[in-house]
């Protein structure tokens, strides 16, 4: 029996046929080699249970005021929208691992019985919504929910605007196998994450002025910028 095995290095995705026996040491020797390695199968599963519409932050988060926290504390902001039919949601958010604060922001789709289908992510690792958090709303709905369409980079993206100004934006690789695989994934897979993919929380000032209050892979002491 064959397994349809994937791997990129310097954005080009390949694909090649391997015995189910030998799948586990073709990833590894890829991994060593610098290669980022998953299977062609769909995206991320997991469960997750919807908070409604609108804006979200874990109670025991930092709050929007507190800037400097926002940036170098672990944090979770969510925004939910339902269009045409489907739930979207995008979390901007960073957590500790190892005593260290790593990017952990995702998009997904929202399905019934708390499952759901992550569609972009900034990092290898599981999603971090915790369904037994606590959460406070910021926003009672989003009013503009923007998808990316297609373009030559093979990125998936979404911008969802709360009615509070509160924004979300997730940029990330749709091919990128690191971004699917839950398996021996080498350190090769987050640095194409971490280059090709992006997290903004920000805030609408006014029409065309958008303040960003916290954007992926920044140093916790840097200031927000305006775009």
């Amino acid at each position: 029996k064959l397994q349809t095995l994937s791997f990129s290095s310097d954005r080009k995705f390949e694909q090649f046929l391997v015995r189910c026996e030998d799948l586990d040491l073709a990833s590894r020797l890829l991994i060593d080699a610098g290669f980022a390695v998953g299977p062609t199968g769909p995206t991320d599963r997991a469960s997750s249970v919807s908070k409604g519409e609108g804006a979200w932050r874990v109670e025991s988060g930092p709050k929007l005021e507190d800037l400097q926290a926002v940036c170098s504390s672990p944090h979770l902001f969510r925004l939910e929208a339902e269009v045409s039919g489907r739930k979207i949601y995008v979390q901007v958010c960073s957590r500790l691992e190892s005593g260290a604060l790593v990017e952990a922001s995702s998009a997904g789709e929202l399905l019934k019985e708390a499952e759901s289908i992550t569609l972009a992510k900034t990092s290898t690792s599981s999603d971090s919504s915790d369904s037994s958090a606590h959460w406070t709303r910021l926003a009672e709905r989003c009013t503009v929910v923007l998808e990316l369409c297609d373009n030559p980079e093979k990125l998936v993206g979404y911008w969802l605007f709360a009615s509070s100004g509160l924004f979300a934006l997730i940029l990330s690789p749709r091919s990128c196998a690191a971004a699917r695989y839950e398996g021996p994934v080498g350190q090769a897979a987050q640095l194409e994450l971490h280059s090709l993919s992006h997290a903004i929380l920000g805030q609408v000032e006014r029409p065309g002025l958008l303040k960003v209050l916290r954007s992926a892979w920044s140093e916790a002491e840097s200031q927000p910028g305006v775009f």
